[in-house]
C-alpha cells in the first residue's frame, strides 16, 4: 500500500489517542493466565485483539467484551492451564511472541498462522533451547509448537523485543530463574511492569554499559487485577511534535496517563520552549493519575544534552525530527542506534539537515523555522516507520510518498484521527 501525507498548515481539537495495543494484548493474555476474574478498561479492540480472543477461546479461555462501556472481562484459567485446541490458533504481531511462550510449556501440539514483520526464527532459538520444538517451513508461520511440560530456565542474550518477549512468557510456567540478557527497551519495561503488576517475581538491573539483566521466577500463582490501557505513547508523540511545530497549532490530548516517563518527556520539551501543559488531573477507573495535555505551536530551541535515563528509543526517533526544526545544536547521548533512527537520521541528512553521529550520542544542528522536503520514502512494512514518515510528510513543505505501508486497523485509525484534526493523508 501506498499513502501520501502531505503538508498540514495547522491540527486542532480534543484529541482521544488510540489505546495502547502491546498493552492491550499483555494485558489481556496475562489475565488468561491468572486465578480469578479480570476486567480490562479501554483495551485497544481492533482486529489483531480480536484475533487473539478468538484463539484464547479456543484454549478454553472465556473472554467477553461490552462495547457499551469497552470493558474487557477475562475467566482466567492459572498458568499453563490453557486446554488442547481443535483448530489452527491466528495471531498477529505482537501477541504470536507472547503466545508462543505460553503454549510452549503446555503439554500439548499447537498449530499456529498469523502475520509477523519478519520470520520466527529468533523467537523459535530460546524457546528451542528450554524444551519446546518446532515444524514449520523456512522458520515461518504456519507452524506447529510441541510443547514441554518440563521447561528449563536459560540465561539468553538478544536485542529483539520479540525475543524478549517469548522467554518472559515461557517463563512464567518454567520452574527457577530464566535471565534475559539485554539492552533496554521501552516495550520490554512495559512488559515488566505489566508482569509485576500481575504478581510475577521479576527482577532488573543494569550495568555501567547500559546492559539489562531481567530475572524472572516462574510458576508462582498469578491474581487477577484489573487494568486500564493508556494512550499508545508513539501516537501521542506524533501529534505532540506535529502541534509544537505547525504554526496555528493547537490541541487537547485527554486521558493522558501521568507516569515518570510522561513526566521526563514533559521535562524536556519544555526545556526546549515548547508549549505543553497539564490540566484538568483526576484518577482513572483503576486509580492512576490521568490529565489532559495542552499543546500549542512553539518555538524551540536546542538542548544540550538529553539523558537515556529519561528517554526511549520512541522518543529519540521523535527528538531527532524536532531537534531538525529547533533553533540551535541538539545533542541526544547515551543512544542506541537502531534501523528506525538511522532511517530517519538519514531521511534527514539527505534534506540537508546537519547530523553528526558520535559513539551513543547524535548530534543535530536545527533549521529553525524552515521547512523541509522529502519526495518518497520506504516504510518496509513497519509500523512505526509509517507513522514517522505520516510526521515527516504532514510538516514538510509540500508533501511525502510513503512506500511499501502495511495496511492495518490501528494505521488506518490513527490516519483517521489526525484527518479529523486537520491533516491531509490519503491512501494512494
Amino acid at each position: 500500500m501506498v499513502i501520501v501525507s502531505e503538508r498540514t498548515y495547522r491540527i486542532c481539537g480534543h484529541v482521544n489517542i488510540v489505546k495502547d495495543s502491546l498493552l492491550s494484548h499483555v494485558a489481556l493474555i496475562l489475565a488468561s493466565q491468572v486465578v480469578g476474574v479480570t476486567k480490562i478498561y479501554d483495551i485497544a479492540f481492533n482486529t489483531d485483539i480480536i484475533l487473539t480472543i478468538k484463539s484464547l477461546n479456543l484454549l478454553g479461555v472465556k473472554v467477553r467484551y461490552n462495547k457499551n462501556n469497552r470493558i474487557c472481562s477475562i475467566e482466567g484459567m492459572g498458568v499453563g492451564a490453557f486446554l488442547c485446541p481443535k483448530d489452527v490458533l491466528y495471531f498477529n504481531d505482537p501477541s504470536i511472541y507472547m503466545m508462543m511462550g505460553c503454549l510452549s510449556n503446555c503439554p500439548f501440539t499447537s498449530f499456529l498462522s498469523g502475520y509477523t514483520n519478519s520470520n520466527i526464527d529468533n523467537v523459535m532459538k530460546p524457546l528451542l533451547l528450554m524444551g519446546a520444538r518446532f515444524i514449520s517451513n523456512d522458520n515461518k508461520l504456519p507452524a506447529a509448537l510441541v510443547g514441554c511440560i518440563d521447561m528449563l530456565p536459560i540465561k539468553y542474550e538478544t536485542r529483539e523485543d520479540e525475543v524478549k518477549t517469548a522467554i518472559m512468557f515461557a517463563a512464567l510456567n518454567t520452574y527457577g530463574t530464566t535471565t534475559i540478557v539485554s539492552t533496554p527497551s521501552q516495550g520490554q519495561a512495559s512488559i515488566m511492569h505489566m508482569l509485576r503488576y500481575f504478581n510475577v517475581e521479576v527482577e532488573c538491573s543494569t550495568d555501567k554499559g547500559l546492559i539489562n539483566t531481567v530475572n524472572i521466577s516462574g510458576q508462582r500463582e498469578l491474581y487477577s487485577k484489573n487494568v486500564c490501557i493508556p494512550n499508545d505513547f508513539f501516537c501521542m508523540l506524533s501529534f505532540i511534535i506535529v502541534a509544537l511545530i505547525l504554526k496555528g497549532s493547537e490541541i487537547t490530548i485527554l486521558n493522558v496517563l501521568l507516569n515518570n516517563r510522561m513526566k521526563n518527556l514533559h521535562q524536556i520539551l519544555v526545556k526546549m520552549g515548547a508549549n505543553l501543559f497539564f490540566i484538568n488531573k483526576r484518577r482513572n477507573a483503576v486509580g492512576e493519575e490521568i490529565v489532559d495535555l495542552a499543546v500549542k505551536d512553539s518555538v524551540l530551541q536546542g538542548v544540550e544534552c538529553l539523558s537515556n535515563e529519561n528517554f526511549d528509543i520512541d522518543e529519540y526517533l521523535f527528538m531527532v525530527i524536532l531537534a531538525a526544526y529547533s533553533d540551535g545544536m541538539t545533542v541526544l547521548n547515551g543512544v542506541f542506534m537502531d534501523k528506525r533512527l538511522r532511517a530517519v537520521i538519514d531521511e534527514l541528512i539527505k534534506c540537508g539537515v546537519r547530523v553528526t553521529v558520535e559513539v551513543n550520542c547524535i548530534i543535530i544542528y536545527g533549521c529553525s523555522s524552515n521547512v523541509l522536503d522529502w519526495d518518497s520514502v520506504d516504510a518496509c512494512y513497519d509500523f512505526k516507520m509509517t507513522i514517522l514518515f505520516l510526521v515527516i510528510g504532514m510538516i514538510s513543505n509540500s508533501f511525502l510518498e510513503i512506500k511499501n505501508v502495511r495496511k492495518t486497523g490501528d494505521l488506518l485509525a490513527i490516519i483517521g484521527l489526525f484527518n479529523k484534526h486537520g491533516a491531509k493523508i490519503r491512501i494512494a
